[in-house]
């Protein structure tokens, strides 16, 4: 019988991709419940038979192929973060199978989050790469011409944040710049949409120690950002946060204070008191009381991010939360 008729449709059904499907359907809504816990269980199994895909025997890619399942694996991955990485590299080996160019793309980009998200910057590099390589590819099929495309400045300005963390600050600038050039042919230089890549700029530039031109560029770019955002918008927050940063580096304590106490309170509305989004204001603030002698309160908040990342980061999160403290400590 055909997948068209009854028997078909029931042996759809019983695939294992299409029952944990349905399964993730009903788990949006009772995440806690023990059909969200069958549907954890089937994904490990999943995850299990797709490990074997990757050493040449058939899995689960055997049973189900294209956009669909691999959009699937893309969506789980988000799901469970303990098994991320296979999940999302199984949806690009599926759409590396025949899938549209602007699909791979989508899971390259997917798996290069993965490893942003584990700190693992030297594999996400390649993937950023070919994933600019591959949404010029897609236009170029689909409209026959090649074009600046606002996606490509957006993945662009990732891949400077990737280059940025490796320590390689030439390449990260220049991914930078090219992502701003792209971002200009669509809008004004003061525009809302351009402000977050200056805001990189300017971090890019404080990592390299030219903290006076940085400075500047926080200033011009906030009265954007107040203006277009609003002032007590989490990214409005998160700039604040910068230029305290900042302030705190140069010994301005006094201005750094009251920036980030503003910072802080928008962000606990936000995020909870208690979010790991948290912690790099935590540093910063730990770093003004080190400044000025109230180790004791600096230590609180030392051990505080340390221990809110320790429940959901990876070790390349906890590592940079102790290399951010020895730095404060100056160690």
């Amino acid at each position: 019988m055909s997948d068209t008729d009854e028997g078909g449709f029931w042996r759809y059904l019983a695939r294992p991709l299409v029952i944990a499907a349905i399964l993730f359907q009903v788990g949006c809504s009772t995440r806690m419940s023990s059909r969200s816990k069958n549907l954890e269980q089937l994904i490990i199994k999943i995850t299990n038979q797709s490990s074997d895909t990757r050493q040449g025997t058939l899995g689960i890619e055997g049973q189900v192929t294209g956009v669909n399942s691999s959009l699937f694996f893309q969506a789980m991955s988000s799901i469970y973060p303990s098994h991320e990485e296979i999940l999302a590299d199984t949806a690009l080996n599926l759409i590396r199978n025949g899938g549209p160019t602007s699909e791979l793309s989508s899971c390259i980009i997917e798996l290069a989050e993965v490893y942003m998200d584990q700190m693992k910057f030297e594999k996400a590099q390649p993937l950023y790469e070919k994933a600019i390589e591959l949404q010029n590819k897609a236009f170029e099929e689909e409209h026959g011409y090649l074009m600046d495309l606002p996606e490509v400045a957006i993945i662009s300005r990732t891949l400077s944040s990737v280059y940025k963390e490796q320590g390689k600050f030439d390449d990260a600038k220049s991914a930078l710049n090219r992502a701003v050039a792209i971002m200009r042919k669509y809008h004004t230089s003061d525009n809302q949409f351009i402000a977050p890549y200056k805001v990189d700029m300017a971090r890019l530039m404080v990592e390299q120690g030219n903290l006076k031109k940085a400075e500047t560029i926080y200033l011009r770019e906030l009265d954007i950002i107040d203006n277009s955002y609003g002032p007590n918008h989490p990214y409005t927050a998160r700039v604040h946060g910068f230029l305290a940063e900042l302030y705190a580096l140069q010994g301005r304590y006094s201005e750094a204070e009251p920036l980030i106490n503003e910072t802080l309170a928008i962000q606990e509305e936000t995020y909870g008191p208690e979010h790991h989004f948290l912690t790099s204001t935590w540093l910063t603030l730990a770093r003004i009381y080190h400044g000025t002698g109230k180790y004791e309160k600096a230590q609180e908040l030392f051990d505080k991010s340390l221990s809110v990342i320790g429940k959901i980061g990876t070790k390349g999160m906890i590592l940079k939360v102790e290399k951010d403290i020895a730095s404060i400590q100056g160690k």
